[in-house]
């Protein structure tokens, strides 16, 4: 594979528990107030090398400041994050961070990210694919593939939650602490 065009991130979003899988409301990087919805629900996929699940299909608001009223008494967890971030055409090549995703017509944007949050330390890993919705399976596995025999992510791919889940539905399971 050539020289790798993923870039970097680290920073702490906090995030309103509400116990809902289906909604995710975020200040990202504690600043820009984030709406996310989840509007469908696709086919059991599976990726291979244990990677299985239910794609989900979200809509974001950014900032939604005007779209969420927030109670005081609001719960709100602290998700520390180092985000690699990638991107890959249909056929699994990568290709640079820097492009819009109009560059590409199909594909996959990838994070695998290590999270600390409240007591626990994990790896995660989101897909992102767009592009028609006929491709966006192949774009999946294909991306999947890619980073399965990457080397450089070797020891973070074993160390992944497994449990395929959206954010919002995985920190209901942490036990956040009211802030």
């Amino acid at each position: 594979m050539s020289e790798k065009t993923g870039v970097v991130e680290q920073r702490c979003d906090s995030y309103l528990v509400d116990n809902r899988g289906d909604i995710g409301v975020k200040l990202r990087a504690r600043t820009t107030l984030e709406l996310k919805v989840r509007q469908s629900l696709g086919e059991w996929i599976d990726l291979g090398d244990g990677l299985a699940g239910v794609p989900e299909q979200w809509r974001k608001w950014s900032p939604a400041e005007d779209l969420v009223q927030i109670d005081s008494s609001s719960r709100w967890i602290d998700v520390h994050k180092v985000i690699i971030k990638r991107r890959f055409s249909i056929d699994g090549n990568e290709v640079p961070s820097s492009h819009g995703s109009t560059a590409v017509l199909s594909g996959c944007d990838v994070e695998v990210a290590h999270v600390d949050v409240e007591d626990r330390s994990v790896w995660t890993i989101a897909f992102a694919a767009y592009g028609p919705p006929d491709g966006r399976r192949a774009a999946l596995a294909t991306s999947w593939k890619a980073l399965a025999v990457d080397a450089t992510l070797a020891a973070p791919l074993r160390g992944l939650d497994r449990r395929a889940m959206s954010y919002p539905e995985w920190l209901a399971t942490v036990g956040p602490r009211v802030r």
